[in-house]
């Protein structure tokens, strides 16, 4: 855990950074140019994997839904059959 003067001297170092980076500050258009100076930097993937990627989530998501949807029916089957034999047992 770190001590408040420890925090203190966490600060200072930071502001002395940020102080130094000259022309660019902590305002919105500075942070608005580098995210566009990230986004430029950045490897976008090709338009065969982005497709295949979508096939592949579409297939997960199927599958998924398909089993819970089975598991959901046969315990609701499960639930309503126990609960008519409880009710035929009271009778």
């Amino acid at each position: 855990m770190k001590t408040k003067s420890k925090q203190k001297i966490d600060k200072a170092k930071l502001h002395r950074q940020v102080s130094q980076k000259g022309s660019k500050g902590l305002g919105v258009k500075s942070y608005i140019e580098d995210t566009s100076a990230e986004i430029k930097k950045v490897t976008w993937p090709g338009n065969d994997l982005v497709i295949r990627a979508s096939f592949f989530i579409l297939v997960i998501v199927i599958s998924t839904t398909l089993y819970v949807t089975v598991l959901d029916y046969g315990f609701s089957k499960l639930f309503f059959d126990y609960v008519e034999k409880f009710k035929q047992f009271i009778s």
